[in-house]
């Protein structure tokens, strides 16, 4: 890998245990000829610039509580919770809920009638897809669709075991 002076970046980057032998980040100087111990905890960038000068921003990694209208969920003694994890990446969200269920407890999802909230709303009327999968027979259950600002999962027939939604979208 190759640093200029101008920050631009030509090879192959490995992000795992590169040494910085001199410069300085935020105007305060670091390495020299001995690089200086230290670990980066967060490293952000607001902006990066790809062939072309087209800039892509707003990369940001979360979770969140997805809250669900028109899953039947029967608890049978057992527990039901979804939880939500995303990449955005420009106007380009990655997002993955997991409806984990313990006891017998169980859900049922209609097409076109159960939805979700999103991490990051979308405007769009027809913004992506999300698939379903049950996690216990590997059963796919299709595709339903992102339309504004909401997930449409596919239709499953009641199951007790865990289902993984994935969902790829355009803000």
């Amino acid at each position: 890998m190759t640093v200029t002076t101008n920050a631009a970046v030509t090879g192959v980057v490995s992000p795992s245990n590169q040494v910085i032998t001199g410069g300085s980040i935020d105007g305060t100087s670091i390495g020299a000829t001995t690089p200086a111990a230290g670990a980066f905890t967060t490293l952000m960038a607001t902006s990066i610039a790809l062939a072309g000068g087209t800039a892509l921003g707003n990369y940001v990694e979360g979770t969140w509580v997805p809250v669900f209208t028109g899953l039947t969920v029967t608890l049978g003694g057992g527990t039901e919770e979804a939880t939500g994890a995303y990449i955005r990446i420009g106007n380009f969200v990655i997002a993955n809920v997991l409806i984990a269920v313990t006891g017998g407890a169980s859900t049922t999802s209609v097409a076109g009638t159960t939805n979700f909230t999103l991490p990051i709303a979308s405007s769009r009327s027809a913004a992506g897809n999300c698939g379903a999968v049950n996690q216990g027979s590997i059963v796919n259950y299709g595709l339903g669709a992102v339309s504004n600002g909401s997930a449409f999962p596919p239709s499953w027939t009641t199951v007790t075991n865990g289902i993984l939604i994935s969902c790829i979208y355009l803000l």
